[in-house]
């Protein structure tokens, strides 16, 4: 931390005081961090532009990123806080330092269960209805597997799905006969109720699931994911959720969209350690969804050896969701641990705060590339139906060379993506809280300079 920026966080944690932070000894930087954004000082720093972006700065200095590296990739992945991945790194010296010790008082003792409590009011769910997975990939493949399907059964989903959200589908219509619709939608699309028209249309008879993303990870569209799950409940349809690149960066409850299934990761906009998801399981369709890896110890009554756990029993020990699609606890669990810290920062900030931010980045940077010569944005500037991913191209650039150019040129770190439909790539941004209004400039003027070699009026 350079001494410009050192001076700036002490005056600002010098102008909340001790007496503002109610005289309790904080633990830890990760803890004073909290603390110190959850004060109403954020507030004022917020309330006009300059300190607005130095309200941001200090924010930004929370997380591992290399010092001059602008990182606009959390699509993809999101760099940790630095308190969680001290405790990442602490849980892991615990565990094998003393497995049964860890085991007993973490992986199945209290600490699991606060856990699970947070992570599900977080979420905006029931305890019962949230199991932990390495990922979304892990979830859907839950879902696609635990689902009764048979042979002239429908699956209604676009063609923006990830790898990891129609791979599961596929394989399942290659394995037992299903079909697999995979209806196109427009970058931008127009409005939302062109994206309900093109689902209600592509609905059959025969169809029994619609799946569908919340955030397109392609074009950054946000779908209408609340009258999609209304339309899907309608029709006697499960809905399913795609929800990689949503939670962290959408301040939403869960329970309030009508889905029957959510799987997400939560190391991209929720910044938890690499490896760390959930599957969010509906408690009225949970009897739909079989298990698809089982332990003894899952609690998962169906499979207990003569004499094992009892009904009663299982429900002491394990919530429903975890205890029938959570088997690999034991490999993931300390990575976990830490997942109630960068819980407790967003919740410090305020969630609605972190997506106001978010948006008003992505919107600064849409404006600007909207006034450079030769660039088409794929992604709706409508707020509606967009948030923190923004896709674009520059004419007569490959996106691989652009890509190239701002990470050896410049150090920002986008990434390129298949469009579906156009069948092409598009390059895309993820704004999030660790990013600044000057580093979106960084970027545009970047993207600008191209844009003027390309035409050989380069300086």
């Amino acid at each position: 931390m350079n001494k410009r920026n050192s001076l700036s966080r002490r005056e600002f944690l010098r102008s909340l005081s001790v007496g503002a932070l109610g005289g309790t000894a904080l633990k830890s930087a990760g803890d004073r961090a909290v603390a110190v954004l959850a004060h109403s000082a954020g507030e004022r720093w917020s309330s006009r532009p300059a300190d607005a972006e130095r309200y941001w700065r200090l924010v930004k200095e929370e997380f591992l990123i290399e010092e001059g590296l602008h990182y606009m990739n959390t699509g993809t992945y999101g760099p940790s806080l630095r308190s969680v991945y001290d405790a990442a790194c602490r849980h892991l010296r615990e565990l094998d330092e003393n497995f049964n010790r860890y085991f007993r008082t973490k992986l199945v003792g209290q600490a699991l269960f606060d856990l699970i409590d947070k992570v599900a009011t977080f979420l905006g769910a029931k305890p019962d209805e949230i199991a932990f997975t390495s990922g979304t990939t892990e979830a859907m493949n839950y879902i696609a597997n635990g689902l009764d399907l048979r042979a002239g059964d429908e699956v209604v989903t676009t063609m923006h799905e990830h790898e990891a959200g129609i791979y599961p589908w596929l394989l399942i219509a290659k394995r037992r006969g299903i079909g697999v619709r995979q209806i196109p939608l427009s970058s931008p699309p127009r409005d939302k109720g062109e994206i309900l028209d093109r689902f209600s249309r592509a609905i059959t008879p025969r169809t029994r699931v619609l799946s569908f993303c919340h955030v397109q990870f392609t074009d950054g569209t946000v779908l209408p994911v609340r009258e999609l799950c209304q339309l899907a409940r309608e029709r006697g349809i499960l809905s399913v959720v795609d929800g990689a690149q949503a939670v962290g960066m959408l301040n939403f409850r869960v329970s309030d969209l009508g889905c029957d299934f959510y799987a997400t990761s939560l190391h991209k906009w929720l910044t938890t350690p690499y490896g760390t998801g959930l599957l969010y399981v509906r408690e009225e369709v949970q009897d739909r969804l079989w298990p698809t890896v089982v332990l003894d110890y899952s609690g998962w009554r169906a499979v207990d050896r003569a004499g094992g756990t009892s009904e009663k029993t299982y429900k002491v020990l394990w919530p429903k969701a975890m205890g029938k699609y959570c088997a690999n606890l034991q490999y993931y669990g300390p990575l976990f641990e830490p997942v109630g810290r960068a819980i407790d920062f967003q919740n410090a900030i305020g969630r609605e705060r972190i997506e106001q931010r978010i948006r008003a980045l992505a919107e600064r940077l849409k404006a600007g590339l909207m006034e450079i010569p030769g660039v088409t944005l794929y992604t709706s500037r409508d707020p509606a139906l967009s948030a923190g991913l923004t896709s674009f191209r520059l004419s007569g650039i490959s996106t691989e060379a652009l890509f190239r150019y701002l990470a050896d040129q410049h150090r920002i770190i986008i990434r390129y993506v298949r469009l579906p439909g156009i069948n092409f790539d598009v390059d895309r941004v993820s704004t999030h809280i660790f990013n600044t209004m000057d580093e979106v400039d960084a970027l545009l003027e970047a993207v600008r300079d191209m844009a003027e070699k390309r035409s050989g009026r380069g300086r």
